[in-house]
């Protein structure tokens, strides 16, 4: 996305500030939708051929057909921001067995992309001021590595200032997230 003019900086890893001037960043939301979310690896048992039903909220988001043995569901579209994911395994001779997979995105959160990049050149003077704030250039970064883990980090430039931050992020199902950055 391209935004040139008055905005804000997102606040991501560093504070929201006003500025004017050219900011550029990806937009999750032209992401197909097996790339923009994030979703648990079901793993489970079927003792025969049996059908595999994932519900959240009361609602069906995925089925599919399982041989006997273990298996793993890793091929889940994004759902909801939080909420336990009921799975219903029903056997060739009907017999059913359910068990639940906590499940919560964590608050940095990025898949397998660079999520953010942004610059500005002519910045908004502050209110009252008669002289312009300092020229910047923002720019962070979001990659999605395995295991639900989010490495981040990003630098703030300035003729007299300068700032870097790297940071990790991961969600722990039923118990949230945690995150944690060095400045």
């Amino acid at each position: 996305m391209l935004r040139i003019g008055d905005t804000y900086t997102t606040g991501d890893v560093f504070d929201s500030i006003q500025f004017r001037g050219v900011q550029l960043m990806s937009d999750d939301e032209m992401l197909p939708d097996s790339q923009s979310g994030f979703a648990p690896t079901i793993r489970g048992v079927a003792h025969s051929n049996a059908k595999v039903t994932v519900s959240q909220h009361g609602y069906v988001i995925y089925e599919t057909f399982v041989s006997p043995g273990a298996f793993a569901i890793s091929d889940l579209y994004p759902t909801s921001q939080s909420g336990d994911l009921e799975v219903k395994v029903t056997e060739s001779n009907g017999a059913v067995r359910t068990f639940t997979q906590p499940y919560s995105r964590g608050a940095i959160y990025a898949a397998r992309r660079a999520r953010q990049i942004q610059s500005q050149r002519r910045p908004l003077p502050l209110r009252g001021e008669s002289v312009r704030s300092p020229e910047f250039l923002q720019g962070t970064l979001f990659y999605g590595l395995t295991a639900g883990f989010t490495l981040y980090g990003g630098t703030q430039l300035a003729r007299d200032y300068q700032a870097w931050a790297l940071g990790l992020g991961r969600g722990f199902g039923e118990f949230g997230s945690l995150g944690g950055d060095v400045t």
